[in-house]
């Protein structure tokens, strides 16, 4: 019981913190009419500067004790009336550690306001453009709606 709640929490863990990573950069788009990539790049490069500036770096390691699952032991009669047991499905996971920016989060937000401020929406849940039609499309749109998939999808967020 013990080792499977411990399994559990290592994959409950891990999977917080996939879940908080994803959150923060998948499909996000800016959009701000008249635009081009390079300015839109400038514009976010300005803001990461920026949040880095404003709010540090704080570097947390987070170790997962790992853990070992002793199977299953299967016995059957052998020769001479002796008993074969036999282990099987044994695992070891040794304790992993890594490192999370506590203010990773707060930076994130940091860099939202700032694009805002500099006039950009930003977009979540958008579907990267698949021809240089769709892509010419959304460099062109002069408002949200016509903004319909993300000729930036390359971006470092």
């Amino acid at each position: 019981m013990l080792i499977a709640m411990k399994k559990l929490l290592s994959t409950g863990i891990i999977c917080a913190l996939l879940a908080a990573c994803s959150t923060m950069i998948s499909n996000t788009a800016l959009f701000k009419p008249g635009a081009n990539s390079t300015q839109k790049q400038r514009d976010l490069d300005q803001c990461k500067i920026a949040s880095l500036r404003a709010i540090p770096q704080v570097f947390t390691t987070v170790t997962d004790g790992g853990f070992y699952d002793p199977g299953n032991i299967n016995c059957y009669p052998g020769r001479h009336g002796r008993t074969i047991c036999r282990r099987f499905g044994d695992i070891y996971v040794p304790p992993a550690s890594f490192t999370v920016d506590q203010n990773e989060g707060l930076r994130w937000r940091f860099v939202m306001g700032c694009l805002q401020r500099k006039g950009y929406t930003i977009v979540g849940n958008l579907r990267p453009c698949t021809n240089m039609e769709e892509r010419r499309q959304a460099m062109m749109a002069r408002t949200r709606a016509a903004f319909i998939c993300d000729p930036d999808p390359t971006f470092d967020y």
